[in-house]
């Protein structure tokens, strides 16, 4: 048996399916891709405001760039080493985190992004994200839906 996240409780009647783990990879790749484009956008705010103000182009600075790599830094870093706790399938239910699972009844469309997949419930969608191949994870999530209703 699997080592379980401390989150998750096995009902008597209910069977593990698989472990999803969240891939950490995809997440450096991700945040490192919204950096550059916040970097992207301040400088580029920088420069619009100096042609507004009719000054000489000063750009972003040395010291403004140092100050936010002291604040961002830190954050990126926490986000980045911080553990993620795998998702949970059995044969009646996804567990997502310790507030929310889906019945597996409940579950409509899965949609497949590049990095994510989302679940169309009864209620609001869910998202698993930073997958490295979310079709695979639709097809088993598929597949242990489809082996439920035939039981």
């Amino acid at each position: 048996m699997l080592p379980l996240p401390p989150h998750v409780t096995i009902r008597p009647d209910e069977h593990l399916v698989a472990l999803i783990h969240p891939d950490f990879r995809v997440q450096t790749l991700w945040d490192a891709l919204l950096t550059t484009l916040w970097l992207i956008l301040g400088v580029m705010l920088t420069i619009l405001l100096d042609q507004a103000l009719d000054r000489a182009w000063s750009g972003l600075g040395p010291w403004l760039l140092l100050t936010i790599a002291f604040f961002v830094g830190p954050m990126l870093a926490q986000r980045i080493l911080a553990p993620r706790r795998p998702y949970v399938l059995t044969d009646m239910r996804l567990i997502v985190d310790a507030q929310t699972e889906i019945a597996l009844a409940r579950m409509g469309r899965l949609r497949a992004w590049p990095t994510s997949l989302v679940l169309q419930t009864d209620g609001d969608p869910v998202s698993l994200t930073h997958l490295i191949n979310p079709p695979a994870v639709a097809r088993l999530i598929h597949d242990t839906l489809a082996t439920t209703r035939r039981a």
